[in-house]
Order: structure tokens, then sequence, then C-alpha cells
């Protein structure tokens, strides 16, 4: 574990909450300015054992602004999939960030400052 790592990227303009126009308006320079910052990166420094799941400590960038972070997750697998690649699933525990701490400062009617986050992905085994 303590050999091991976590790194993820967001592509900003993929952001899908199933409701167009609030998609829009995370796009935009009141939150995510996708067109200025496309990209939301997670590396991490340290990852440990924690219980029956993980502690990822490491230094989250969005809107341009870095800040350090950690959560904890779970992970799941490996599986061998249909074509032959080997799979493992995260899914972390909520954790809570400050938009603000990243920049996002614009005054939206009835959205907090603190924002819920919850990660799960499908990471492929490099051949």
């Amino acid at each position: 574990v303590k050999a091991s790592g976590v790194s993820f990227t967001i592509q900003t303009d993929s952001v899908d909450t199933a409701v167009a126009p609030r998609d829009a308006d995370l796009r935009s320079a009141n939150f995510f300015d996708a067109a200025k910052n496309p990209e939301i990166t997670f590396s991490s420094m340290r990852v440990s054992k924690r219980g029956k799941g993980y502690f990822a400590e490491g230094r989250l960038t969005m809107h341009g602004v870095t800040k350090p972070i950690s959560f904890l997750f779970n992970a799941y697998g490996p599986i061998a999939d249909p074509w032959k690649g080997t799979r493992i699933g995260i899914v972390s525990d909520a954790f809570v960030i400050n938009r603000e701490d990243f920049g996002m400062n614009a005054d939206v009617p009835m959205v907090g400052s603190k924002v819920t986050v919850r990660i799960s992905l499908e990471a492929v085994l490099d051949k």
C-alpha cells in the first residue's frame, strides 16, 4: 500500500447533472470556468490502510487552485473483464470541500460554499 498512489483527471466540460441549464452554469465562469480550466486533477502524496479500506492524502487542483485534501475509500476487485483486462473499482466515502477555497466565489443564490463529494471510478490495469 505504501508504494501505491491514486491520481485522476476530470474534464470540466464533461460535467453532467442531467439538467442542461445547471450543467451550463457549472461550466461557466460562476463555477468551473471550463474554458480557462479544462481539468480537475488529484494526485496522492500518500495512501495508507485504514480499517477495511484506505486513506488518500494528496493535492486537488480545481479552477486553477491547488489545495491539500484527504478522503477514505474502498477498492473492489480485481476482476477479469471480457477483453482479458484486469479492473478494480474505487468508491470514496463522502467528504466536503469549500468551493470558495478553490476561487469559485461567485455569489449564486441558493448555492452553498460547502460541497459534498463522492468519487467513484473504475480503473484498468496497464498491460
